[in-house]
């Protein structure tokens, strides 16, 4: 039994848009099957980012803004400049998929994971 899958970007492009990512397809026609393929989305201050290869290893980088805080205003040269500090998260998650099927499940899960994740207390 292998554990290698060969993957069809085209499928992989179907589930994404499906799941609600918008895919770029440029480095899934390299030849002798080394493509990759991203795939984004974004939603209100999150963005979760795909990555696959040919290979079947995945990467989803998910990246959140938690708050915006307003600091003490800053005078230069007579200019006055308002300053707001923003929290960021970011999430890197890695792994090898080995079908069609454990991608989405993957991907689902992760991005359902990630909706429902409060942020922490600031």
């Amino acid at each position: 039994m292998t554990t290698t899958w060969t993957i069809d970007p085209e499928e992989l492009t179907a589930v994404l848009e499906e799941l609600g990512f918008d895919v770029e397809q440029g480095d899934a026609a390299l030849p002798d099957g080394g493509w990759s393929l991203t795939a984004r989305q974004e939603t209100g201050n999150r963005a979760v980012l795909v990555r696959t290869d040919a290979g079947g290893r995945l990467q989803v980088l998910v990246t959140e803004q938690l708050a915006d805080e307003a600091a003490a205003p800053l005078k230069i040269a007579n200019v006055h400049l308002t300053i707001t500090d923003t929290t960021i998260r970011r999430r890197t998650l890695r792994g090898t998929v080995r079908d069609i099927n454990q991608f989405r499940l993957v991907v689902e899960s992760i991005t359902r994971i990630e909706e429902s994740r409060e942020p922490p207390p600031v």
